[in-house]
């Protein structure tokens, strides 16, 4: 057995973590979610799948309930076929190729031509036909829901079967290291602090997945669908939108540190918090002997209050980040609803009339605008749950910086490279001429 230096057996921990720091210490919860790997990849590919079912579904149904239930649109080939429907409840493709070369050109068309041009009756369905779309399109959207209340739960359990068991590895080895730890360190070290370490600091590693790869590819998924049929509509609403990126990534580098700092001073509080705790209930008998219940309690107290501080400044920064980064994408919005009422109103082209299929109008109207403004409220929205997930990311850093802090903690006593085992089975031990004292002239032990 050989003793190692006390003075590098405790690493210093971070007070901030910058970009770089914070990349590597993701890196190295690799091993512990590589175990459970194909479990992931299953559990996200499943989450993901029912996203895009989602977004599918709920284009189809927009087009249908404005275009085709309330406007009598006749339909598409694929979503006819998707309805079981026949040839009569879609257009003519020669009639559509006939009404598009006879569209005058804007420059020689009259003023008045655009307001009395109409939808050739062919081109639209009957009022029976509405009904068996309506009828059909809710008997499709009814089995939809029924079957996705069947699956979701199952893959909401899957996912947290996966995380448990990630969890349980990490805390596993935590534990396994601190019973290795020597006396020198727990002397004065203390309990609570551990056992917040390995209840709450540990469970980063699992809120990795849904955290840094599930939301973040759903929802970047998600923005960049709807950052390209924005930029179909129109590309000055593309680029209204791509400019408000560049004060908002500024923003949370501003906040980065401060946000990472805040955290640092919740978890720390907190688990002084816990501590006290476990020093209170493991000496319950001793304080109510000595009468020392008003003291203990002040103490409590001052821990407890400052808990409540430290984690009530961290949301303070959080909220005032997302409300800065909000307001700005609240001017891009207002910005972006102003420019599509002019173009409403004067019934302008959009940028794109040939990608009708994806955008679904050819000149702005009230469906054109209705449809740009849900797609520009979506962009924003996934724009926030990735400001959310930016905010918890600081906060998981700093989870698993001092969770792996624990882990990173070598003993003072390991054995050699060249140690002989013991000899077994060991029958009895017999000691001979052993004498103990904690002083030179009280011996406790002779012989």
């Amino acid at each position: 057995m050989e003793a190692a230096d006390p003075t590098h057996a405790i690493p210093p921990e971070h007070s901030t973590l910058s970009m770089r720091e914070l990349m590597r210490l993701l890196l190295r919860t690799w091993p512990y979610l590589k175990s459970q790997l194909r479990h992931v990849v299953s559990w996200v590919g499943l989450v993901v799948l029912m996203e895009i079912i989602w977004v599918f579904a709920f284009l189809v149904a927009f087009d249908l309930l404005n275009n085709k239930i309330l406007v009598g649109q006749k339909l598409e080939p694929a979503q006819a076929t998707l309805l079981f429907l026949d040839d009569s409840y879609t257009a003519d493709p020669e009639l559509l190729a006939q009404l598009a070369n006879d569209v005058p050109d804007e420059e020689q068309a009259p003023p008045e031509a655009e307001t009395a041009q109409a939808t050739p009756a062919e081109l639209l369905l009957e009022p029976e036909q509405r009904k068996t779309v309506r009828n059909r399109l809710g008997v499709l959207f009814a089995i939809g829901a029924l079957l996705m209340l069947m699956i979701a739960p199952g893959v909401r359990v899957y996912g947290t079967w996966i995380t448990q068991r990630i969890n349980q590895s990490l805390r596993s080895r935590m534990i396994e290291r601190a019973e290795h730890l020597s006396l020198r360190y727990h002397s004065h070290a203390r309990t609570g602090d551990a056992i917040y370490r390995v209840y709450q600091d540990s469970a980063m590693v699992t809120a990795i997945i849904d955290t840094i790869i599930l939301r973040p590819v759903i929802a970047l998924g998600q923005m960049l669908f709807s950052f390209l049929v924005i930029c179909m509509f129109s590309l000055v609403l593309g680029a209204v939108y791509l400019a408000a990126i560049i004060p908002v990534i500024w923003l949370l580098k501003v906040y980065m540190p401060k946000l990472q700092t805040r955290s640092r001073s919740a978890r720390e509080t907190n688990s002084a918090l816990t501590s006290r705790i476990q020093e209170v209930f493991g000496a319950i008998r001793v304080i109510k002997s000595n009468r020392a219940e008003e003291i203990i309690e002040q103490r409590f107290d001052e821990d407890s209050t400052a808990a409540l501080n430290a984690a009530f400044a961290f949301r303070v920064e959080f909220i005032l980040m997302a409300t800065f980064t909000m307001m700005i994408a609240g001017a891009a919005i207002i910005t972006a609803q102003y420019l599509m009422a002019g173009w409403t109103l004067a019934e302008q082209s959009t940028a794109f009339v040939g990608a009708v299929a994806l955008v679904g109008f050819t000149v702005w109207n009230l469906g054109a605008f209705q449809s740009a403004a849900t797609r520009g409220t979506d962009l924003t929205g996934n724009g926030r749950d990735m400001i959310h997930v930016w905010g918890m990311l600081q906060d998981m850093s700093v989870g698993l910086d001092r969770a792996f802090f624990l882990l990173e903690l070598e003993p003072e006593i390991v054995d050699r490279e060249d140690v002989i085992s013991l000899p077994t089975p060991i029958n009895h031990i017999r000691y001979e001429n052993v004498s103990f004292g904690y002083l030179p002239n009280m011996p406790v032990l002779r012989d």
